[in-house]
């Protein structure tokens, strides 16, 4: 079998695959607004996610249920990676719960570099990767 063959068998799968991640991605898009306009320390978490990153820094969005097969209540993640001032790369994620129900946005955790920080020893840690 040629490639191009294999190609034009395989695109209607690729094409449906596609679609899928779109829709899945498209069910949170709200939850992910709500967090985004949510008021943080530095006026939205919007704004705090773009100060994390500064000029060093790329993020994405995401979410997911909190619970497997509860919908109601959706984990929102910023993750941000970023290098620091030394050259060293830095995964960090900021993670929040959005209640579908009441509309409530409250923070849950920040990881750094895969360990959970908790969020004042996280806001610590991210706080000194802006010294470092």
């Amino acid at each position: 079998m040629s490639a191009s063959t294999l190609i034009a068998r395989l695109r209607p799968a690729l094409a449906a695959l596609v679609l899928l991640t779109l829709a899945a991605c498209d069910s949170y898009k709200d939850d992910i607004a709500a967090v985004q306009q949510a008021k943080s320390v530095v006026g939205t978490n919007q704004e705090l996610v773009d100060e994390v990153a500064g000029a060093r820094g790329t993020y994405d969005w995401s979410a997911k249920p909190y619970v497997e097969g509860k919908d109601q209540i959706v984990l929102v993640e910023a993750r941000i990676e970023v290098t620091d001032n030394k050259g060293s790369d830095h995964v960090i994620q900021l993670q929040w719960v959005h209640n579908r129900q009441t509309g409530k946005v409250s923070e849950e955790d920040i990881l750094v570099d895969g360990r959970s920080r908790g969020l004042m020893q996280g806001a610590m840690d991210l706080m000194l990767l802006q010294i470092e």
